[in-house]
């Protein structure tokens, strides 16, 4: 019985064809996890711009708050827009609440006054997923923040 010869080497079809399914079927495989590895890797990214948002705007006004004359007022420190770059290159939104003033304990300002302490609210977005959040209170720099 002779059998009919593909190649010089002596493979016939069939082995052929079950080598190249072999074949396609570790492709696959490998195709699919590169594709979830890039996946998380986008993901990644994009938390760590959140992240390092919402830490570069703490930062802000904790420096900017550091004087008594901005912490008085509430004022918004200066440059922020430029932390917000990467955000809209992400298609994430942020928001920041500087308004609360509280009291050690935690409670609502209501004296007179400059408040021990300020509030600030930092979230990122996208969508409707929050990526990042930080809340944190900054001190008044005339009393250390506590009385």
């Amino acid at each position: 019985m002779t059998r009919l010869r593909l190649f010089p080497l002596g493979f016939t079809l069939v082995e052929v064809l079950v080598a190249l399914a072999i074949l396609t079927i570790v492709l696959g495989v490998v195709a699919s996890s590169i594709g979830s590895s890039l996946q998380i890797s986008r993901q990644s990214r994009i938390n760590a711009y959140a992240s390092e948002y919402v830490q570069g705007v703490v930062e802000r006004y904790r420096a900017y708050w550091s004087v008594p004359a901005n912490y008085s007022s509430g004022a918004t420190p200066p440059g922020l827009s430029g932390l917000a770059d990467k955000l809209s290159q992400a298609n994430m939104t942020a928001t920041i609440n500087a308004s609360q003033v509280i009291n050690p304990d935690g409670t609502a300002f209501t004296g007179t006054g400059q408040p021990p302490l300020r509030r600030l609210v930092v979230e990122v977005r996208r969508g409707s997923e929050v990526r990042a959040r930080v809340v944190t209170d900054i001190g008044n720099p005339q009393t250390g923040g506590i009385r």
